[in-house]
């Protein structure tokens, strides 16, 4: 349907370095999250005995239970899109709404004494009434284009910028600590270097400074290249 067509316009990092058998194999599949769901598993076993995957198994299991929590929220959302409101709750709905509308003009003449608080009063109850049972409308599926809707789109893109922050060189190595001494003589040992005490500056001072010191500098390049449709 419409959320279908929606999703698939999401932006994806390097589809094309997939081979094109996989590629095939997930077009024609009627479950593709499912699927892609597998291969991530089925890759992480692969590597278990390589360099990439060598950490220890409880870390390792964690990283599994992630994805299976993942998989579950994704169920429960298809859940949500998915499964239509009862369409006899519904209207039913409408019709007490209606009949509140005709009912509270004839009750609310007999409380006041003058015809403008009657309307004021009738205005206030029906006005409230109706807003809510729209608002109960629009949020019944929250995935789709509308205003209220979640932005599917913009999260996927956050997810991209994540995952390509990842895979940079600069982010891939540790942070190493400077230790500056201060009186240190050339015969004393690492160990025994009197660290330089600084006055203490926020994060954002701390970037700013990071930012124009480097500012020559030409910004690494993604190796997947920017997110393609």
């Amino acid at each position: 349907g419409d959320h279908e067509r929606c999703c698939h316009n999401y932006d994806l990092i390097a589809p094309d370095d997939i081979d094109e058998e996989s590629m095939d194999t997930l077009r024609a599949s009627p479950c593709r999250v499912e699927l892609v769901f597998e291969w991530v598993q089925q890759l992480i076993v692969e590597n278990i005995e390589t360099d990439i995957m060598s950490i220890p198994p409880p870390l390792l299991s964690r990283a599994f239970q992630e994805l299976a929590a993942g998989m579950v929220h994704f169920q429960t959302a298809m859940k949500l899109a998915l499964t239509p409101f009862p369409f006899a709750y519904a209207q039913t709905c409408d019709c007490l709404l209606l009949l509140h509308w005709f009912i509270v003009p004839l009750v609310t003449s007999q409380w006041v004494t003058h015809a403008l608080w009657a309307g004021v009063f009738t205005f206030i109850q029906v006005f409230i009434m109706w807003s809510l049972n729209m608002i109960a409308t629009e949020i019944e599926n929250p995935f789709g284009r509308d205003a209220n809707d979640v932005d599917g789109t913009e999260m996927q893109r956050r997810m991209n910028v994540c995952l390509m922050m990842l895979v940079l060189p600069s982010t891939s190595r540790t942070p190493k600590l400077i230790i500056k001494g201060e009186h240190a003589s050339e015969d004393e040992s690492q160990d025994e270097v009197h660290l330089v005490r600084r006055p203490s500056q926020s994060l954002a001072t701390f970037l700013q400074r990071s930012s124009t010191s480097n500012s020559d500098t030409k910004p690494l390049q993604s190796p997947v290249g920017s997110p393609r449709g």
